[in-house]
């Protein structure tokens, strides 16, 4: 299989921050997609962000970007992850999205957009978000950019991702809660979030932009752009 280039472009300024900001409340590294084989996080996980809001690579410091060129097995099918189920694109796309909860190296479930979740009745699961994140457009993310996220994906029936299927309503309480409603009790709702369908996206600029544009130029709230 022929080997394509693409090139992550990151501000050095504030790399490290955001790279640290991933580890907030836990003890692992950055954002994963990793399966929730490892059990659900009970009814209620919580962590404080070890180092602060979390930082945006649009933020101070992006002025000094500097791109890095990697080379990946295969081509990158879609920007989108949304509508994907293939490894090889999360490879990429790990680097630019962020997911609600996600797996640290040892498979617990820890913190990640989300700072906290508890289930507040059999079919809500309640989840506080991170403060003084922004998309590396500069729009914020907020319990708004979740609710958009999660129902883009149910109100796509060509989207591969099947295992969020049970959610009935997402509710945007205000701008960092956000209630999670399902059909019937979905215990392991957060660690499904750790994965493709986790991965939030910004509503205001797919909204200006397209889905098609979006696919090829994909932001996230990521420490890298695709470039």
């Amino acid at each position: 299989m022929r080997s394509t280039r693409w090139k992550l472009v990151a501000g050095i300024g504030c790399l490290a921050l955001a790279l640290a900001a991933c580890g907030s409340g836990s003890s692992g590294g950055g954002p994963g997609g990793s399966q929730p084989g490892g059990g659900s996080a009970g009814p209620s996980q919580s962590s404080a962000p070890s180092g602060g809001e979390r930082q945006s690579p649009s933020g101070s410091g992006s002025s000094q970007s500097k791109p890095v060129t990697i080379g990946v097995q295969a081509d990158l099918t879609t920007g989108d992850p949304m509508m994907t189920g293939n490894p090889s694109d999360m490879a990429l796309l790990i680097n630019v999205f962020d997911p609600l909860t996600r797996r640290d190296d040892s498979g617990k479930l820890v913190p990640s957009l989300a700072t906290k979740w508890e289930q507040t009745s059999p079919t809500t699961w309640r989840f506080t978000l991170r403060t003084g994140v922004k998309f590396t457009d500069g729009e914020p993310f907020n319990s708004d950019s979740v609710k958009f996220s999660l129902e883009r994906i149910l109100k796509n029936p060509k989207s591969p991702i099947q295992e969020l299927r049970s959610i009935k309503e997402v509710d945007a309480v205000d701008e960092s809660t956000v209630d999670i409603l399902t059909s019937q009790p979905d215990p392991t709702l957060p660690g499904k979030l750790a994965l493709f369908g986790g991965m939030m996206v910004p509503p205001k600029y797919i909204q200006e932009k397209g889905d098609d544009h979006f696919a090829n130029n994909p932001i996230g709230t990521g420490p890298y752009t695709l470039g």
